[in-house]
C-alpha cells in the first residue's frame, strides 16, 4: 500500500490526537526530571518522576484495551482528556506550592493518559480500510509536532524551575484539545472485531503469541537505552549550569530525532522485515555509543557532546521502536486476544522505569560517563541476544 492511500480521515484523527498527546508529553518530558529534582533535590527524586510515568503508562497498556473493547474508542479518549486536564492541574498547583506528592500523583496521571495515548498508533491500523505499515509510521511522524512544540512551549514559558508551574498550566489547555478531538473517534469497535473475525475465519495468522511478545521485548529494549540518556542528560546539563532553554533545545533535539526517521521506516520493513529493522537498530545504536564513549575524554560533556547523545538515543529509537510497533500491531494473536495485547504494550514502559531508575543511580553515584557505557551494554547485549533467540526460530 502507498503513502499516499495511507493519508486518509482515518490516520488524520488518530494522527491529530497523537500530536496532541506527543506535545503533553513534550513538555512533561522537558521538565518533568527537572521539577522532580528541584522539589526533592536529589537526581533520584528527579528520575522518579519519569518512573511514575512509565508505570502510569504501563496501568493504561494493561487497562487501556480491554476498557476500549467495554467502553468504545470516542469515551475512553474522552476520558484520557480529562485525565490530562487534571495532571495539569495538579502538577501546576503542586510546583506552585511545592507539594512534592501532589506533583507525583499529577505525574503519575500523565503517565496513564500517554499510556492512553500510545494506543493510536494500533487503533489506527485496526480501523484502516487496507492496513499497511504506513498507518502505524504516519501515526508516529505526527509525533514530531509534538516534539517541536512541547519542548520549545517548556522553553518559553518556563525561563526557571521557579516558572515550571506555567508550562503545566499549557498541559491543561492541551487536555482540553484532547477532549474535543476525541469527538472524531469512533464510538465503538464492532467494526474493527468483524474484520477480525473475517480475517480469523479466512484462516489469516499472520503471527501467534511468541512473535507478539517479541514485539513487547524489542520495545522494552528500546526505551531501555533511550531513556538512560533522555534522563540522564537533562540532568547532566542543569548540573553544568546550562540555561532552562538550552536544555528544552537537547530536549527538543532528542524528541524530533525520536520521531522524524520514522518516515523512512515502513521503506525498511517491506525491504527486510520489522524483527530485523528492530534488532539491527539495537546493534546500531549500541555502536554508536561506543564511539560516543571515546568522544567523553572526561567525565563532564560539553553541549555539543550532550546534543551528540540525545540524537543517537532518539534516532535508533525511531527505527527500533517503530517496528517493535508493527510487530505487535499486526499480530492476529493480539488483536484477537486483548488481554495479551496488553501485557506486550506494558513491556516498553516498563523499560523505561529500568532506564530512568538505573540513569539516576549511575549519575549519583559513578557519574555521567557511565550512563553511556551502560546505554552501549544494554543495546549490544540486547542485539546479541535477541539475534540468537530468532535464528532459533523461522521467521
Amino acid at each position: 500500500m502507498k503513502l499516499r492511500q495511507a493519508i486518509n480521515f482515518n490516520t488524520f484523527r488518530f494522527s491529530l490526537l497523537y500530536a496532541l498527546s506527543l506535545s503533553v508529553a513534550g513538555i512533561d518530558l522537558t521538565i518533568s526530571v527537572r521539577s522532580g529534582q528541584e522539589l526533592t533535590r536529589t537526581a533520584l527524586g528527579g528520575t522518579m518522576a519519569y518512573v511514575l510515568i512509565a508505570l502510569g503508562t504501563i496501568i493504561a497498556a494493561r487497562l487501556g484495551m480491554p476498557l476500549i473493547k467495554r467502553l468504545g474508542p470516542r469515551m475512553v479518549y474522552l476520558i484520557a482528556g480529562t485525565i490530562c486536564i487534571l495532571s495539569g492541574l495538579a502538577t501546576s498547583f503542586a510546583m506552585q506550592k511545592q507539594q512534592i506528592w501532589l506533583f507525583y500523583g499529577g505525574i503519575l496521571l500523565i503517565g496513564i493518559f500517554m499510556g492512553l495515548a500510545n494506543f493510536h498508533r494500533i487503533l489506527v491500523k485496526d480501523f484502516a480500510t487496507q492496513p499497511s505499515p504506513w498507518d502505524t509510521s504516519l501515526v508516529l511522524l505526527s509525533g514530531v509536532v509534538g516534539s517541536i512544540f512541547g519542548p520549545w512551549v517548556a522553553g518559553i514559558v518556563a525561563e526557571s524551575s521557579s516558572d515550571f508551574y506555567k508550562a503545566y498550566r499549557v498541559v491543561i489547555g492541551l487536555g482540553i484539545l484532547v477532549f474535543f478531538a476525541s469527538l472524531a473517534l469512533p464510538q465503538t469497535i464492532e467494526t474493527m472485531l468483524a474484520r477480525t473475525s473475517k480475517d480469523d475465519r479466512s484462516g489469516d495468522r499472520s503471527g501467534d503469541r511468541s512473535t507478539l511478545y517479541l514485539g513487547g521485548v524489542l520495545g522494552f529494549f528500546s526505551y531501555v537505552t533511550m531513556t538512560l540518556v533522555m534522563t540522564a542528560v537533562p540532568l547532566e546539563a542543569q548540573r553544568q549550569g546550562l540555561s532552562s532553554s538550552e536544555i528544552s533545545g537537547l530536549s527538543q533535539l532528542h524528541m524530533v530525532a525520536m520521531y522524524l526517521p520514522i518516515l523512512v521506516v515502513p521503506y525498511l520493513i517491506n525491504q527486510f522485515s520489522a524483527q530485523k529493522v528492530a534488532i539491527w537498530s539495537l546493534g546500531l545504536g549500541g555502536l554508536s555509543a561506543v564511539c560516543a564513549e571515546l568522544l567523553l575524554k572526561d567525565e563532564k560533556a560539553n553541549n555539543l557532546e550532550l546534543a551528540i547523545l540525545m540524537g543517537i538515543a532518539g534516532v535508533f529509537w525511531a527505527f527500533s521502536f517503530t517496528a517493535a510497533s508493527n510487530i505487535v500491531a499486526v499480530n492476529q494473536y493480539g488483536r484477537t486476544h486483548l488481554v495479551a495485547r496488553g501485557r506486550a504494550e506494558s513491556m516498553p514502559p516498563l523499560g523505561m522505569i529500568i532506564g530512568s531508575i538505573l540513569a539516576g543511580a549511575l549519575l549519583g553515584s559513578v557519574g555521567f560517563i557511565w550512563v553511556v557505557v551502560f546505554f552501549g551494554i544494554v543495546s549490544l547485549s540486547a542485539f546479541l541476544l535477541l539475534t540468537i533467540l530468532t535464528s532459533l526460530k523461522p521467521t
